[in-house]
């Protein structure tokens, strides 16, 4: 890999840590003091809406946005407001400043994911392979968020914690700025909006459907996970090193998965990984095992981000010359099912006062995403039937 590919990948990885890591995924790590001294779990699971909101409302503006100085200008938003909230949760405990912060949080986050990953797709889509790793940044950024907050936790409180993921994201922003946004010159090709004809759009649409059920799959471990193993019986206080199992393996999932799919096929790994993600989910449920229960986490982690690179890919070589808009209408399908998600969950919980119910609703929601790519793979293959009955 040359240079200049490592010094993005890295401004990349960078933008992921604090948009995705100190902006969204610390919450989660932080999540089980913070329910001992100012949260519940219903008033958690509003923050995961709101913020899954903003993450929605940013998805969803980066549909429209083509190219020039206003991708850039979006970019730097988003980091600035993965900083500002940051700091707005360190120094406030007004849980309506909170909800607000969570929202503008999330659409940092899915400009960062939009935006920032298209700057990088446009200037690494000649090497796959780093493609792959740059997914893996979402793992990068929870195990890194993760130990920050836990360090600053043996000494401080909560409330430090945040102080110290602030001071920790300040350089990182600046690098990815500075390394990520084109310039005007040799640069300035990647300021031009592409276009191109879409493909099938009816295998497009069932696509997005699906990787919005795949977002209902994601959010209840990513707001809860913590929590939900703290609560199986025998494993109190086990839930933080199942959270550093989900960084440690979706720092790999996407290049696996990735590497899965160029071998056996994009449509047909998804699939592996969703039924494979489901059993995580279940296993809370049906098993009081801590080696179990931390391969729930583990598979999560496999998963979680293996998925986004599968469907992200797949999205993209539909239309190789025009990704940014598949690529962000694929975000916002994610993001609305990840504003459900968690207002479910929360209901359920205050109903039963477990999470078993909300995760098995959460495995069937799963089930019907791998079901909608198996009708993708039904089309695909008929497609290829008429095009070799035509010759």
């Amino acid at each position: 890999m040359k240079f200049n590919d490592i010094k993005i990948l890295l401004a990349g990885i960078c933008a992921f840590i604090v948009a995705i890591g100190t902006a969204r995924f610390a919450f989660t790590a932080l999540l089980p003091p913070m329910l001992g001294d100012f949260l519940s779990v219903e008033r958690a699971g509003i923050l995961a809406f709101a913020n899954y909101t903003g993450y929605f409302v940013g998805s969803f503006a980066t549909v429209f946005v083509r190219g020039g100085e206003f991708k850039i200008l979006l970019f730097k938003l988003a980091l600035f407001l993965s900083i500002f909230t940051t700091i707005i949760l360190a120094f406030s405990k007004n849980y309506y400043l909170w909800f607000g912060a969570r929202v503008a949080a999330g659409v940092g986050s899915a400009l960062v994911m939009g935006v920032g990953s298209s700057f990088v797709f446009d200037l690494l889509s000649h090497n796959k392979q780093a493609m792959a790793f740059y997914f893996g940044a979402a793992g990068i950024s929870i195990v890194l968020t993760s130990l920050v907050g836990n360090l600053a936790l043996v000494f401080f409180s909560w409330k430090i914690a945040w102080v110290f993921l602030i001071v920790f994201s300040l350089p990182l922003s600046i690098f990815a700025l500075n390394t990520l946004t084109p310039r005007r010159g040799k640069n300035a090709k990647f300021l031009v909006a592409k276009s191109e004809k879409l493909p099938n759009l009816l295998i497009l649409k069932i696509l997005i459907f699906a990787y919005f059920l795949e977002g209902m799959g994601f959010v209840v471990q990513a707001s809860f996970l913590p929590d939900i193993i703290n609560r199986v019986k025998g494993l109190e206080n086990m839930g933080t090193y199942a959270w550093y199992l989900v960084g440690v393996f979706a720092m790999f999932g996407p290049f696996v998965w990735v590497n899965l799919g160029r071998r056996f096929g994009g449509v047909e790994m998804m699939i592996a990984s969703l039924v494979l993600q489901i059993l995580g989910i279940l296993i809370p449920v049906f098993s009081q095992n801590l080696i179990l229960n931390l391969l729930s986490g583990a598979i999560y982690g496999n998963t979680m981000m293996g998925l986004t690179a599968l469907f992200m890919s797949y999205g993209a070589s539909l239309a190789p010359k025009s990704s940014a808009p598949i690529m962000s209408a694929l975000t916002a399908a994610y993001a609305i099912g990840t504003i459900i998600a968690p207002l479910y969950c929360a209901k359920i919980f205050n109903i039963y006062q477990s999470y078993d119910r909300a995760l098995v609703l959460t495995a069937i929601f799963v089930g019907l995403s791998a079901l909608s790519l198996g009708v993708i793979k039904f089309l695909k293959k008929e497609q290829k039937c008429h095009l070799s009955m035509s010759k």
